[in-house]
């Protein structure tokens, strides 16, 4: 399958991902390069340990990053949505892979091998940058999610998470979250569980701070999400 620079780029990759970083001349370089395939929902794209090195693109739908306890237990490390890449560890240090990465929606990915990206960011400072900015912004959120988990009750990780996702959706005050997690999955993403999420969504939608429309989760002010935050803030010290 042929993915042209004209029939992909206009689906305006978000502006913070890989993709939607890079110049045309870039994206020029990569897609003559790269091989696509498409996944079903629910299908593994990579799996932990695995000693494959290649790199992933998501030219369309979204995908999970996950790792797993001994006793089973999901902890989600990222979503991955349209534009991003991921694979990108494996490909820089040759060590196994870090996590199972799983499709959340139809998907289609493009796959670059290692060597050959490699070689692109030694010759394409764009692609070079592009990726310096995802791994500075991975590592930033990972930093804050160890901060919160140390720091923070369950139900003040549930608020905060809710908030760091609709910042980047922010219009005029409000946010509408795409394809936002079911209760369990947003669990797996702040270290509870799914009955700790119920409660405290509910306890949001009650005082109209949060609704659920066509899969995505609506705050209709921000700010009043932020006060409530603070509030909740107050109440526990």
């Amino acid at each position: 399958m042929k993915f042209t620079y004209a029939n992909v780029i206009q689906q305006k990759f978000p502006p913070e991902s890989f993709l939607g970083r890079i110049n045309r001349g870039s994206w020029q370089e990569l897609s003559d390069a790269w091989m696509v395939s498409e996944f079903s929902a629910g299908a593994e794209i990579l799996g932990v340990e695995e000693t494959s090195s290649d790199v992933r693109f998501i030219l369309v739908g979204h995908a999970r990053a996950s790792q797993y306890s001994d006793s089973g237990r999901e902890v989600s490390l990222i979503d991955l949505q349209k534009g991003d890449l991921f694979g990108e560890f494996a490909a820089i240090d040759n060590a196994p892979r870090s996590a199972t990465v799983v499709a959340m929606a139809d998907s289609i990915i493009a796959t670059l091998p290692a060597r050959r990206f490699r070689d692109l960011l030694q010759g394409n400072t764009d692609l070079s940058f592009a990726l310096t900015g995802i791994l500075v912004t991975k590592l930033r959120s990972l930093t804050e999610r160890i901060a919160d988990f140390n720091a923070l009750n369950a139900d003040q990780r549930v608020r905060r998470e809710i908030l760091r996702r609709a910042e980047p959706f922010a219009r005029n005050g409000s946010a509408s979250i795409p394809d936002f997690p079911t209760q369990a999955n947003l669990a797996t993403f702040v270290f509870t569980n799914r009955e700790t999420v119920s409660r405290e969504m509910g306890r949001m939608k009650k005082r109209g701070l949060c609704s659920r429309v066509s899969g995505n989760l609506v705050i209709p002010d921000l700010a009043a999400l932020e006060d409530y935050i603070a509030e909740q803030d107050d109440l526990r010290t």
